[in-house]
């Protein structure tokens, strides 16, 4: 009976085995707008500059089996904007609108570092299995420095531990059996976030955790952003 056990054992590892299988990837997202204060409707910018985004994000990871797949993200962002006095209104004043379409915020220009634990579940395939659609489930915790309007420069008094949980769509393609392209939907998101904030209360500045949810669902935005938000896996 031992005997049977184990022999039913060895097999199901070598099953796992077969099936399971390292990767390491690297992906790269930029994006950049300009954007501009209006000045009383007088027709001339108040405000205006021009953001420059871009983020960096190695990873590892697992197969577990062809559907399940687990691993960890190392994430750098960085933020800057270059600001004028003076100008002229263009398309750019749409700028503002934007960055809060891109999950920006307005004037949150930064600098920030996470690491990300994460589970993958593969949902579809379709064109022969090598186009696929994912569930990404990732945590993240890390460190954000926010910049200084005047100089763009580093803020480390204002300097955050940040974390959260966040729920996302994945898209991957198949280029040969051992690389795969892939971009994550981000702006097609449920996500928490825990990061201490400061607030007034009682005319009484306090730093307070808070629980925020945020459900972004703009499919136009997080189709424009993802086609600058690419990645490269390689299975081994």
């Amino acid at each position: 009976m031992k005997k049977l056990l184990l022999v039913v054992l060895l097999s199901v590892l070598a099953t796992t085995a077969s099936k399971a299988q390292f990767y390491y990837g690297f992906q790269f997202g930029i994006y950049s707008d300009t954007s501009s204060t209006l000045d009383n409707g007088s027709g001339s910018v108040s405000q205006g500059g021009s953001s420059f985004n871009y983020t960096l994000k190695p990873s590892i990871g697992y197969y577990f089996t062809p559907r399940l797949t687990a691993g960890l993200k190392f994430n750098y962002t960085n933020c800057a904007r270059n600001r004028s006095d003076s100008g002229q209104i263009a398309s750019s004043v749409n700028g503002y609108a934007i960055n809060l379409l891109m999950g920006n915020g307005l004037d949150t220009d930064f600098q920030s570092w996470t690491i990300s634990p994460y589970i993958r579940y593969r949902l579809l395939s379709v064109i022969s299995d090598k186009l696929n659609i994912w569930a990404e489930l990732d945590g993240y915790y890390g460190m954000r420095t926010p910049r200084n309007i005047s100089d763009n420069s580093l803020d480390v008094s204002r300097r955050k531990t940040i974390f959260g949980v966040e729920l996302h769509p994945l898209i991957s393609y198949d280029i040969t059996d051992s690389f795969m392209l892939f971009t994550s939907f981000d702006l097609l998101s449920f996500s928490w976030d825990g990061t201490a904030r400061n607030k007034t209360k009682s005319d009484t500045a306090e730093t307070v955790n808070e629980n925020i949810f945020v459900l972004q669902s703009n499919p136009l935005v997080a189709v424009a952003k993802s086609l600058f938000n690419i990645g490269l896996i390689r299975r081994f």
